[in-house]
């Protein structure tokens, strides 16, 4: 029995390094290792988007508040009341001068555009990371797999076909 448990032993890690390239376990090792760096440098892409778009946001709203600012101090000379008296009336002239601001509108696409850029960046990541989980998922049901090959393997020398005991 010893003399059979030798050979199954022997033909076993013979046949490891065909079952691993047969699971392409270096492929999945390889993937697994390059993915923390690329989801890394996705952060970092994500990142520097949420800046450009907060920085971009920021200069939207100085001009909305200079607008809000000109918009609160006008006064009525005859009266010397505020024009603009209650709250709707200011920011439906605020909207007003807005759009005829061909700067602000400028940068309100801008914002758009850097709004655009921040999401896909973002799912990007998003991506990189589910793709990531997967492969761990792929690199332990491989891992099970090669182990139960492993632990019920045919041994040559037995006729009957029944699985090796442990």
């Amino acid at each position: 029995m010893s003399v059979t448990k030798q050979t199954s032993s022997s033909s076993l890690s013979r046949s490891i390094p065909a079952l691993l390239a047969e699971y392409e376990t270096k492929l999945i090792k390889d993937r697994l290792l390059k993915y923390p760096s690329q989801i890394w440098g996705q952060k970092i892409a994500v990142r520097r988007r949420r800046k450009e778009y907060k920085d971009i946001k920021q200069e939207i709203k100085l001009i909305e508040t200079q607008i809000m600012a000109a918009i609160t101090a006008e006064k009525n000379p005859a009266t010397n009341k505020p024009v603009f008296s209650n709250a709707e009336a200011r920011q439906a002239e605020l909207e007003r001068r807005k759009s005829n601001i061909e700067h602000y509108n400028d940068i309100a696409e801008k914002l758009n555009k850097a709004e655009f850029n921040m999401t896909e960046e973002q799912e990007e990541l998003e991506l990189l990371i589910d793709e990531y989980k997967a492969h761990l998922c792929v690199g332990q049901i491989v891992a099970g797999e090669v182990n139960l090959y492993t632990l019920v393997k045919e041994d040559p020398a037995d006729s009957t076909g029944s699985p090796e005991p442990f």
